[in-house]
């Protein structure tokens, strides 16, 4: 488990091999995960949780999708909507990435795939850590 307890994580990857393996690694984590295959659909779940007030703590998101809205539109679209939003970008693509210039939008780490679960880990607490108002849940 990480050092920031359990969180409710989104998972948004195209490629359903990922999404299953990186659902279980936050999952070994600790964490509560819902995925989406494609920006539309992870608009609608993001939007639906926070209407519920059961908002995602953490948007981890994969920049290049095949067959559905991409990582960036989806990061501006969502940030548009829930600017408290909290996004970790997991990706193999690095070209013309500027994680600083993402800043703006709520992108709180890069994890360039593959990764392990020590570098989810780490990636995590520090998005989380990162967010305003974070408040440590361990003692």
């Amino acid at each position: 488990m990480t050092d920031t307890g359990t969180i409710k994580v989104l998972l948004m990857d195209d490629d359903e091999i990922v999404r299953e393996t990186s659902s279980l690694m936050l999952e070994h984590l600790g964490h509560k995960v819902t995925t989406a295959q494609e920006g539309k659909e992870a608009i609608l779940l993001y939007l639906k949780a926070k209407d519920e007030c059961n908002p995602y703590d953490l948007v981890m998101i994969d920049i290049m999708i095949s067959g559905g809205m991409g990582g960036i539109e989806t990061i501006k679209t969502i940030h548009s909507q829930a600017p408290d939003a909290n996004f970790i970008i997991a990706s193999g693509y690095t070209d013309n990435i500027s994680i600083s210039d993402l800043k703006k939008y709520g992108v709180n780490g890069f994890l360039r795939k593959p990764y392990t679960i020590p570098d989810l880990n780490k990636i995590i607490s520090e998005a989380i850590k990162s967010k305003p108002g974070y408040v440590s849940t361990n003692n």
